[in-house]
């Protein structure tokens, strides 16, 4: 295992302490194993002023879907991304420079306004509960290509993994989902995406393992929260392909942020975009919790009983809501 470099004085100015992971330079030589990507936002270009007016239903912003209704959805009956820790990973020395634009702090902050809101709180009828946040990292060695793929993506979580930076996922422990942040001056080879997200297979027999992860490419800040929202829900509610689905939509563009793609609006100082709800039958940016979504959500039913009778006691309805 090669020891995790700790922060120099000068490193993120402008933002946390990030922990700095140099990978050896030279690493076994592993199997191809299982490697799938699941599915793209795509840049949106040609698409010119499509995304619709937002309106607002009680506290909450939806947008009609950027495909004609019905929308229809199958779950596969696959794993989802249910309270999984959201790994942030910055690819690149350059996280470091106080210069970059946007900074590592200032996505990071970003981050941690998404995941500690309400934002989360509609995939709950996908069967996902809120995530948490783990500790970002910045991997200094080896660096970014100029021109990547997402072969590129999970052979560093896989060399992450393989140099026991992080356990190896399990349904168990160590389930994490990686958003690696790329840096400025690297584009993503196949060109037209914004960003991906993908399942990658690791290990020997008797300890393989499946990671999920995403890439966010580099942008605007806004751009890149737009994105980092995008992977988020479609990892959460499909992390493997065989979760949920959009009917009728081709293979890599038929999940739950895909008939949202760009749907964006400015909550708590953040860009976020929008998710597809089947309760609410649009495209959806929850911006209050919501008792009556996570209660028919979580398949719970008050059936003329007070909250007590599905938890006793109750902390506070924020957090009720947060552990339902």
């Amino acid at each position: 295992m090669t020891p995790a470099p700790q922060p120099s004085p000068d490193s993120i100015d402008d933002g946390p302490r990030l922990r700095l992971i140099a990978l050896p330079l030279t690493r076994p030589e592993r199997s191809a194993g299982r490697r799938v990507t699941i599915g793209i936002a795509e840049d949106g270009r040609g698409r010119g002023s499509l995304a619709p007016s937002a309106s607002v239903v009680g506290l909450d912003t939806t947008f009609p879907p950027i495909i004609s209704p019905p929308i229809t959805l199958t779950n596969h009956g696959g794993t989802v991304g249910s309270g999984v820790p959201v790994q942030l990973i910055f690819w690149g020395s350059v996280w470091n420079q106080g210069s970059t634009t946007p900074s590592a702090g200032a996505i990071v902050s970003a981050v941690r306004t998404i995941l500690a809101g309400p934002y989360l709180s509609g995939l709950r009828q996908y069967g996902v509960k809120r995530c948490p946040m783990g500790d970002p990292v910045v991997v200094t060695r080896p660096g970014a290509p100029s021109t990547f793929d997402d072969s590129d993506v999970q052979d560093l979580i896989l060399a992450l993994i393989e140099d026991n930076q992080f356990p190896p996922p399990s349904i168990a422990s160590g389930r994490r989902l990686y958003c690696v942040f790329m840096p400025p001056g690297t584009a993503y080879s196949p060109g037209g995406a914004r960003g991906a997200h993908s399942a990658v297979s690791g290990g020997e027999l008797g300890g393989a393992f499946t990671a999920w992860l995403a890439w966010i490419g580099n942008n605007t800040l806004s751009q890149m929260t737009s994105t980092f929202c995008h992977e988020l829900a479609e990892m959460c509610s499909d992390p493997e392909g065989d979760g949920w689905t959009v009917n009728g939509q081709p293979s890599g563009l038929n999940e739950i942020g895909d008939v949202c793609n760009l749907l964006d609006q400015v909550v708590s100082g953040v860009n976020m975009e929008s998710y597809w709800s089947i309760y609410d039958n649009v495209c959806l940016i929850p911006t209050a919790w919501s008792l009556r979504r996570t209660l028919r959500g979580a398949g719970k039913r008050l059936d003329g009983r007070g909250l007590l009778s599905v938890q006793r006691p109750i902390p506070s309805l924020n957090r009720f809501v947060v552990d339902l």
